[in-house]
């Protein structure tokens, strides 16, 4: 019901009338509050929040962002049983959601993507096993049509994984 109240919102901001973000907010809600279910609610939820980060008006993209990322950082942050760290399949599905926004050309959508991973490398790159193809498959995923902002975030990332965590990287990834 809020992927359709959401819908409607993103159609009256595509005919540039002011949209209403309540359906992402309380999408949002209802994702951390499940957390610990996100076998279920994990896909249907970020899957609509990836659509929302594409959409053209400015202020409903930055908050589809917003909130996808901003979940991400919060399940990786969440107590599961068995621990993330612990739990391959897990790891991959919280990270494909943040790795899915390479595809969105909007550079504050790749900013707030890297951002994240940022963060994420801060607060728990000690726990990404085998997480770490997606968090460097982000980081590498610029071209020469990025900014120069861009790119110095993505170096500042590759910077910390270099001097923090190469010896955790698997050899796949180097």
């Amino acid at each position: 019901a809020l992927c359709r109240l959401s819908n409607e919102s993103m159609e009256l901001a595509s005919s540039n009338r002011e949209p209403s973000l309540f359906a992402v907010a309380k999408l949002l809600e209802t994702a951390l509050v499940n957390l610990s279910r996100s076998d279920i609610v994990w896909r249907p939820i970020t899957n609509h929040l990836l659509i929302v980060s594409q959409h053209p008006h400015l202020r409903m993209r930055q908050w589809g962002c917003e909130a996808l990322t901003f979940l991400t950082k919060q399940s990786l942050q969440h107590k599961y049983d068995p621990p993330l760290e612990e739990n391959v399949r897990l790891q991959n599905m919280l990270l494909s959601p943040l790795a899915e926004l390479c595809a969105i050309p909007f550079p504050d959508v790749r900013q707030k993507q890297l951002d994240t991973v940022l963060h994420v490398l801060h607060t728990t790159g000690e726990t990404l096993n085998q997480g770490w193809p997606l968090v460097l498959s982000v980081i590498g995923n610029l071209d020469a049509d990025h900014s120069d902002i861009l790119v110095r975030n993505a170096f500042q990332c590759l910077q910390l994984v270099f001097a923090d965590f190469l010896p955790t990287i698997p050899y796949r990834c180097y």
